[in-house]
């Protein structure tokens, strides 16, 4: 694990992804030129990359629910407000009663 735990999953994604691509253009490049080997090589890079990918999610939503604690604020005269990047709760309907 790092030292930065908000990022791993999405280093992850990104490596895998630049994997995925090199893989992609490997293939068919031994395509073009009728090798093989080379088309072989860049499926399993690609595969690679995809699986580096895959796994990056998970962990990318881990981090970010590792960040910082959201806590309530106290204002004056001991009331607590939600900070802005807390949900609001849905609106109440009324019904009037005849």
């Amino acid at each position: 694990m790092a030292d930065d735990l908000g990022t791993d999953g999405l280093k992850n994604q990104v490596k895998g992804a630049a994997k995925e691509v090199a893989g992609k253009v490997q293939k068919n490049v031994g395509d073009l030129t009728d090798n093989q080997s080379q088309e072989l090589k860049g499926k399993a890079r690609e595969l690679e990359g995809k699986g580096q990918r895959k796994s990056g999610e998970p962990e990318n939503k881990i981090d970010r629910n590792t960040g910082p604690a959201r806590s309530t604020t106290m204002t004056g005269a001991g009331r607590c407000r939600r900070p802005s990047s807390f949900p609001h709760p849905p609106a109440r309907r009324f019904v009037m009663k005849s």
